[in-house]
């Protein structure tokens, strides 16, 4: 038997070294145990035999909600699916559904569906007859039932101007992504599932708009490194009425937290305006749709948490002005100011608070 080198300078040392035949590895499964225990009283009894095991079980949940609602479908009807119905194994409703229960599962990423593609309760939320992938086409799908990423990807980056064109542009290579989504299809579905989710129209709604983080882990395409959350990330765009998403818009980081925030509000307010002509609007926002050196009147916020402005509106958007401001008094304070330049003439500004009011500066 061969030994090494600081083996044999050991043995010259005068010890005596005895190799093992075979490495001592602890394999539980190898050990002899007992088919049962007596454990408090109860029986204790462990197999190995239990076949397939998932831990996604609340998926079938899921499942039953979007029967009842179908809100899934009606997404899914946001996309257009060139792809030839005969030559696929997974339809365009499977996609949106697979990737939308793995959503909230917890995967957010695409690189967790090269496994969630095995799990059989997954396949039975999606109505799969085949829940194991045995009669998949190809011998290297078999035991997979669902896609993989690198056919759900093809629902996120296909471009928005494809045509159906079976040739990539300026190229004699064959496209692979054909499912092109409609943005605005996608943000009026928003805005209708918060309209029906009211039996009547309410007297006011309070619509919060925020800018968050979203952490880049590579050199994505518009990587930008942010001051105030000390990362590279993406600096999405949020609406929300109570617990109903309005707006979600991905943007880069290097703009202004409230950049754009009134063209992303013009459509959301309009098809409200049309179920409910009445209603009165507020808008909501932090300081970070707050920028200095722009007109100041009414306010409200809170000297312990992060200021909040607020703006009543009750007027249609011809006017384009977007600047809030704070008012020097409350800054003093600790308390942000709302802007009476940010919508035209019949915009109501926010109740004074008791202790204090600001200046009528630059009313229109």
């Amino acid at each position: 038997m061969l030994l090494s080198r600081r083996a044999q300078r050991l043995i010259g040392m005068g010890l005596v070294i005895t190799p093992l035949e075979t490495p001592r590895r602890f394999n539980p499964l190898a050990q002899s145990l007992e088919a049962s225990q007596k454990l408090g009283g109860r029986e204790l009894v462990w197999r190995f035999d239990g076949g397939d095991i998932t831990s996604d079980g609340g998926v079938l949940a899921l499942k039953k909600l979007e029967e009842r609602t179908g809100i899934v479908r009606r997404f899914a009807a946001c996309f257009t699916d060139y792809r030839k119905a005969d030559q696929i194994e997974h339809p365009l409703l499977d996609l949106i559904m697979q990737r939308i229960f793995g959503l909230a599962l917890g995967y957010e990423d695409l690189n967790d569906h090269d496994d969630l593609r095995r799990d059989p309760m997954l396949a039975v939320a999606l109505g799969k007859d085949d829940v194991k992938g045995e009669q998949r086409r190809r011998t290297q799908d078999r035991g997979k039932a669902l896609a993989g990423k690198s056919t759900l990807n093809r629902l996120e980056l296909t471009a928005p101007d494809y045509d159906g064109n079976p040739r990539q542009k300026g190229s004699n290579k064959p496209e692979t992504k054909k499912i092109v989504v409609d943005p605005e299809s996608i943000d009026a579905l928003l805005a209708d599932l918060f309209l029906e989710a009211h039996a009547q129209a309410p007297e006011r709604i309070v619509l919060d708009l925020d800018a968050t983080d979203d952490v880049l882990y590579g050199k994505q395409e518009g990587r930008f490194y942010h001051g105030y959350y000390h990362d590279y990330c993406y600096l999405p765009l949020y609406v929300f009425c109570g617990e109903h998403l309005l707006c979600a818009r991905l943007r880069m980081s290097n703009i202004d937290a409230s950049a754009d925030s009134v063209e992303e509000l013009e459509p959301v307010i309009a098809r409200i305006r049309q179920r409910w002509p009445l209603v009165k609007i507020q808008l909501r926002g932090d300081a970070g749709f707050c920028p200095r050196g722009s007109p100041k009147t009414g306010h409200r916020g809170s000297l312990q948490n992060r200021p909040t402005i607020t703006i009543i509106q009750d007027v249609d958007f011809d006017a384009r002005a977007a600047t809030l401001g704070r008012c020097e008094q409350c800054l003093e304070r600790g308390k942000e100011a709302a802007s009476h330049s940010i919508w035209p003439a019949r915009l109501v500004a926010a109740q004074d608070s008791e202790d204090h009011r600001c200046p009528p500066r630059n009313r229109r």
